[in-house]
């Protein structure tokens, strides 16, 4: 791989679809882990490639080149989550698979939130804190000014529960 990255910084492009050929579906999977949803799954792993292709000239060979690609996908992976809303489960590709009437989807929309909201609950206090105010749209800084925690503890604490709220979430349905 090392021989093709060396082509690729001189800016061969087919050097560089090898690339993506070899590391595409690992860097898909890691941000799908991330996000829980294919479509922006797929859109950041692309966005992913294309700032590395665009950048390749300034990679040091000194550092694995797996770790700095990952890298741009988890910087490129937050820097999409600056602006997006904060989800737990994308519902509506949940309930694509089904079809309900009007009446059971709502029971089922209640339903959800119930068990939602009272897992939040069940959540420590320093978690749930965060995760409220997240859930209000505020910005990492704004959490970490209003709890005193530093922005980077905020992102984490947001990350642990939002994989409990997950996990509890799928369990239940």
């Amino acid at each position: 791989m090392q021989h093709q990255i060396n082509l690729a910084k001189s800016g061969n492009q087919i050097a560089f679809y090898q690339i993506w050929n070899y590391y595409h579906k690992s860097i898909y999977y890691f941000i799908l882990k991330k996000t829980h949803n294919e479509n922006l799954s797929s859109e950041i792993t692309n966005t992913t490639f294309m700032k590395a292709f665009l950048k390749i000239k300034q990679y040091d060979p000194s550092y694995e080149f797996s770790t700095w690609l990952f890298t741009i996908a988890r910087n490129t992976f937050y820097d999409n989550n600056k602006s997006e809303t904060f989800l737990f489960v994308d519902i509506s590709e949940i309930e694509a698979t089904f079809i309900y009437d009007t009446y059971e989807f709502h029971e089922i929309e209640q339903e959800k939130d119930k068990i939602l909201k009272r897992s939040i609950n069940e959540l420590n206090e320093k978690y749930k804190k965060v995760i409220i105010l997240r859930l209000k749209n505020y910005k990492y800084n704004q959490i970490a000014e209003k709890t005193g925690l530093s922005e980077a503890n905020v992102r984490v604490i947001i990350n642990r529960a939002k994989n409990q709220l997950t996990n509890k979430v799928n369990s239940l349905s």
